[in-house]
């Protein structure tokens, strides 16, 4: 349980270092998602034969590449699950009809490291989206403000938080 927490964090981490550029420019946090949130995606995982099924977030960080955590991709044997769908932000991320989900974009697992809980995937059919740059993580301090946007395991679709 503290792997998975600490992976979160590291996540979370490079999140927080993409949006730097962002941050610095003194945008309004509405801007900022604006911008962003486009290159955030919802990823849903599974194996056809299992019960095993994963949700969580990824971000797009060069056309067809998208960054995420291992465990979201993962199964409990350190394998990859062989159904991994990208979803892209809705016109309204309030709306949770179900057919929303009808349209993933498949994507499969380029590299993975469990120690690291970082996983990139790949993926053809997404459209040309700008994606989220990496920011200059010297250029971050703790105390700084700022912004994630993500799918809390228990909360909504494409939220924003800010700290």
């Amino acid at each position: 349980m503290k792997m998975k927490k600490l992976t979160k964090w590291i996540l979370l981490g490079f999140i927080l270092v993409g949006a730097a550029p962002f941050l610095h420019a003194e945008k309004t946090p509405s801007e900022i998602y604006r911008q962003t949130s486009p290159a955030v995606v919802l990823l849903m995982s599974s194996n056809p034969e299992s019960s095993t099924r994963s949700k969580g977030t990824g971000f797009i960080i060069k056309p067809g590449l998208i960054l995420t955590n291992a465990h979201v991709v993962l199964d409990d044997n350190n394998q990859p699950l062989r159904r991994i769908f990208a979803f892209l932000k809705s016109d309204n991320p309030n709306d949770h009809n179900q057919n929303r989900f009808k349209d993933g974009h498949r994507a499969s697992i380029l590299f993975h490291n469990r120690e690291l809980d970082l996983a990139l995937l790949k993926t053809s059919s997404l459209p040309n989206l700008t994606p989220i740059p990496f920011g200059n993580s010297g250029k971050v301090s703790i105390g700084d403000s700022v912004l994630v946007i993500g799918h809390p395991e228990n909360g909504g679709l494409w939220t924003l938080t800010s700290g």
